[in-house]
């Protein structure tokens, strides 16, 4: 992020504001963090300074937005509150399945049937069912599978 991309943050656009931001990180710390406190606008923008995901994670993270865009609001609410609730080996099944999901939203010439123990999940979560086959497909080993499935009934 520069300074100039910087379009709805005028009050960083100024001269000074910067100057002293970069005088107050380098002398004392304390007032630094009373300054950021003061405004939003500095916090946002040290935050996305400072903080830049690898291009992997970044990746990862806008597979997983494709993919909760698609869920209407109710539906939302409803999987985020699941999702926080599972364990973290349920939590890496699923990413893996969203990931995969996203990943095959293309237009495909075929038309694949989902097998029966996904079909209510797709049907509840308004999901394509070529997509959601392919991401069910996508893992090699059966045993996965069947993990994902039992993940299914808690959904």
């Amino acid at each position: 992020m520069t300074l100039s991309g910087i379009k709805d943050l005028n009050y960083l656009k100024r001269r000074d504001i910067l100057s002293k931001v970069f005088n107050l990180l380098l002398d004392n710390r304390k007032p630094f963090f009373n300054f950021l406190s003061s405004k939003w606008e500095t916090k946002e923008f040290l935050f996305s300074m400072f903080n830049t995901l690898h291009p992997l994670l970044e990746g990862r993270r806008d597979l997983a937005k494709s993919f909760l865009k698609r869920l209407s609001k109710k539906r939302l609410i409803s999987f985020i509150k699941t999702y926080a609730s599972l364990n973290e080996d349920s939590r890496q099944i699923l990413n893996t399945f969203i990931r995969n999901y996203s990943r095959y939203g293309r237009s495909w010439r075929i038309r694949l049937s989902s097998p029966e123990s996904l079909k209510s999940f797709i049907k509840t979560y308004n999901l394509s069912e070529t997509r959601s086959t392919l991401a069910y497909y996508a893992w090699d080993k059966e045993r996965e599978r069947k993990r994902f499935i039992s993940l299914l009934d808690i959904l």
